[in-house]
Order: C-alpha cells, then structure tokens, then sequence
C-alpha cells in the first residue's frame, strides 16, 4: 500500500514582540498609537479553521445559533450578515463616506450585536477601513497589523464607558453600573474600577450576584474576498492556560469630550494552535471579536473573555489585491 497522503495545513506567520518591553509614557506618544516594540521575532504558526462549526447549515436559526454558541465558549464568532451598503452604486468606496457609515453601516451593526448577544443597548465607538489605499493619508484608513493585541481589557471598557463620550457614560449610570462599581469601591477598600491594580475589584465583580453586563466588540466584514492578510483569533483561556504566553497591558492616549484619558489595551505572544477562518469569508458574512465582558470575570466566569487577533502574513498561499475590510468597534449594554 502506498503511504496516505498528508493534507497541507495552512500557515500564518506573525510578528510578536518581545515580553520584555519597557513600558513608554503614553502622554508622550500620538493619540492611539502603542509603544511600538525595539525587539521582534517572527513565528509561523498553523490556521485552524472554526467555519464548519458556526456557518456549516443552510438554516438560518441553526447558524444564529452555533454563532451564540461559539461565541459564549471562545470569544469571537462568524455570522452571515448582508449590509445595504453592499448594492451601492460607487462600490466598496462607500465605506469610506462618514455620513453613509454613521448613518446606515454603523446601526446595521448595533441592530446584529442585540440579535446575537440579547442586549439592550449598542454604542459605536470607532470604525475603520482597510485596504489598498492605506499607504495614503486617507482618515480612517490602515494597514493590517502583524501583531499579536487585545484592543482593549476589562478596564479599557471601564474607563472607556466614563471617558469616551456623554451618552455612553449616562447609559451606564442609568443601567446601574456606576453604582455597583462605585459599591465595589468601598467594599475593596479603595480599589476603583480604573485602577489598574483591579484584580479583586473583577473577581468580585460578579459575586455573590452578577453585576450589570456590559461588553466591548468588534465587527469586522471583509469587502471582497480575501486572499491574504486573513484575520486571526485565539481563545483567551488558551493563552492564560499556556506558561510560554505572556499578556502584556499598556496604555494609549485617547481624546475625549473632557479632555485626554488612558484606555488600557494587550499585547500578546501567540501560541501554535491560533485559530482563524481558513476559507475567506463573503462580504455577507462577518466576524464578531469579542475584547472584553464583564460576564468573564472572576473566577466562576463560563463566558469566554477578551479575544487576541492579528493579521498573519500567508507568505506564498496568499495572492491577489491587499485585504480590504471594515471594521466597527462598539461597546454592548445589557
């Protein structure tokens, strides 16, 4: 008998800092940008496909419901969703124009976060596009960052909801959150929600008796098919599990209606088995990265908390035009 043919297993290689960075004032750095690491090694990696598990039925109930599912297990998700944006006659420019995304794209958006996650409010914060273009000083354009990174951790999400804009922390106060957390303030003698030595203020968070769920996402959609520069995920258990992995925290300068604050974000060194879409996503079919959840914290959390992502470099398998993709971030309230 001839020997069994071996099936190809893609890879992605990444570009991951090394853990032993220094931490630069983030006052002195331009608004949103990240300590850029001295030292980098690069590391390949093999792309595990989770498709099948949340787009694998033609019916719709069945995928809303893997989506949930693996969603609340991992941390991201994949669902199939048809924006309007898409029948535009000027094309995929369209996500470019402020008034189309501020007025159509972003509340698609917001309206599929309460379909799949069942909550009452959804706030966007940022949106981005990336493409071909980024190499040109068009605003909210980028390039796809190698690099391993959380957008934002349980305090990022914390001080986003008290600095960011007006509503946002009005929708906080007027779901009860503030309260309970300032109630977690005096009860951890003095440890505040923005603290970064809030460690016992989140295990505490959901005991004896959950806090107000509130949760930040991303939503990201490709605009054509994408042949290279894929997005990658990893489960945050999987990081935390492994002694070779290290979460690295850090700040960046953020404007705000007040005046400038910290948001506190991750760097991640990324372990073999990250997991990515392997065969590209339609432009009606979009990725939901969950970065934080107040219902993963402490140590009874079953939700899966702030997901890892970055864009692997396919060396040869990939082709084709640079990845062009949209990106929404927005902060959930249950």
């Amino acid at each position: 008998m001839g020997a069994t043919p071996q099936k190809t297993v893609l890879r992605g290689t990444l570009t991951v800092p090394i853990d032993d960075e220094v931490q630069s004032d983030p006052w002195t750095r331009e608004y949103y940008a990240p300590p850029w690491p001295e030292k980098t090694v690069k590391v390949s990696f093999p792309l595990l496909s989770f498709r099948k598990a949340v787009l694998g039925s033609l019916n719709e109930a069945i995928d809303k419901a893997n989506a949930q599912r693996f969603l609340h297990d991992n941390g991201f998700t994949a669902i199939r969703h048809k924006s309007e944006l898409h029948s535009h006659p000027g094309g995929t420019s369209i996500f470019q124009d402020q008034h189309a995304m501020d007025s159509v794209y972003c509340p698609e958006i917001a309206k599929l976060i309460q379909q799949l996650t069942g909550c009452n409010q959804v706030f966007t914060v940022t949106h981005r596009v990336r493409g071909v273009q980024a190499a040109t000083n068009v605003p909210g354009l980028a390039k796809p960052l190698r690099i391993p990174h959380n957008d934002t951790t349980p305090l990022g999400t914390r001080q986003a909801i008290r600095y960011s804009r007006h509503d946002l922390r009005d929708a906080a106060e007027e779901a009860g959150i503030l309260a309970v957390e300032h109630a977690l303030y005096e009860s951890t003698h003095g440890v505040r929600a923005v603290d970064k030595a809030s460690q016992a203020f989140e295990e505490l968070y959901n005991f004896p008796v959950p806090g107000p769920r509130y949760a930040t996402y991303t939503v990201w959609r490709p605009l054509k098919p994408v042949t290279r520069d894929p997005l990658a995920m990893v489960p945050r258990r999987e990081i935390e599990s492994d002694p070779d992995l290290v979460l690295w925290r850090y700040d960046n300068r953020v404007p705000g209606p007040d005046g400038d604050w910290l948001r506190q974000l991750e760097m991640v060194k990324l372990r073999k088995d990250a997991e990515a879409l392997r065969e590209p996503l339609e432009p009606d079919e979009v990725l939901v990265v969950q970065l934080s959840d107040t219902a993963s914290l402490g140590p009874g959390a079953t939700v899966g908390g702030g997901t890892a992502h970055a864009s692997p470099d396919l060396r040869d398998a990939g082709y084709g035009d640079a990845r062009e993709s949209v990106e929404v971030r927005v902060i959930a309230i249950w």
